[in-house]
């Protein structure tokens, strides 16, 4: 009895001393080329600018993760109720910090302008010069707080709703939408993609650039890592790094008219 007894306690002594392995975060990322563009070849199933910082940040925070490209709506829905347990790639909102936990520093900033394939159009230095034409959106997404009013308060009184960018620039490109606001470099991308760049003209820039985060579930009770992770994302800034990065993918683009 008493070897059985000392056998028992050896062996929960050895699992106690054993390391426990952290579980792996799952961070869900829509595809938003060139920030992200699902790539099945390689390790993390995409590319971009919002995955190298992300694969950078993790790897000097040392945390193991896997990242899933899934359409805007269904990232959304993951991360709200606890399926997921970060978004990459998302818009500061009042609405949306009472739901997620949101990083402090952010990746980088965007540009938003509405994009159009009718050269009669001319930006006049506001949205209002584009009012009551027929506006096309992503379903669930932030265009920044300027545009996202804009489409609050009635200056754009019909709006069609995408599930997709794909959708939303076919749209574009056919003329069933007059305008549609967008990412600069997103849209640009996705047009040389479709064939029409040479057909596309940008409005803008509309109001103040746009800053993009990593925001967490506030069920995985991750704080801590969203701590690390915001110091990482503070030196990586200061370290030149997130410019190095986003300068592989991004342009100069000389947009407006």
């Amino acid at each position: 009895m008493r070897r059985l007894t000392g056998f028992l306690t050896l062996v929960l002594v050895m699992c106690f001393c054993l390391p426990v392995q952290a579980e792996k975060i799952v961070l869900v990322a829509p595809e938003f080329p060139p920030q992200i563009v699902r790539t099945p070849s390689v390790p993390l199933g995409a590319t971009g600018a919002a995955v190298d910082i992300v694969a950078e940040a993790m790897r000097r925070a040392d945390i193991d993760f896997e990242l899933k490209t899934v359409p805007w709506s269904r990232a959304m829905y993951l991360v709200k109720n606890g399926g997921a347990d970060a978004i990459v790639n998302i818009y500061w909102t009042q609405e949306r910090s009472e739901i997620f936990d949101f990083c402090t520093n952010e990746m980088f900033y965007d540009h938003v302008y509405f994009f159009t394939t009718d050269a009669s159009l001319k930006w006049k230095g506001d949205m209002r010069s584009l009012a009551g034409k027929t506006v096309g959106v992503v379903l669930s997404y932030s265009y920044g707080p300027v545009v996202d009013e804009a489409l609050r308060s009635g200056l754009f009184p019909r709006q069609i709703e995408m599930y997709t960018l794909a959708e939303l620039m076919e749209s574009v490109a056919a003329g069933k939408v007059q305008v549609a606001p967008l990412e600069r470099d997103v849209a640009i991308y996705l047009a040389e993609q479709a064939g029409f760049a040479d057909k596309l003209y940008a409005l803008g820039p509309v109001g103040d650039k746009i800053p993009s985060y990593i925001a967490f579930s506030r069920l995985s009770n991750l704080t801590d890592v969203r701590k690390k992770l915001d110091k990482i994302l503070l030196q990586m800034h200061h370290d030149g790094t997130i410019d190095s990065i986003t300068e592989k993918y991004y342009r100069k683009v000389n947009a407006g008219s």
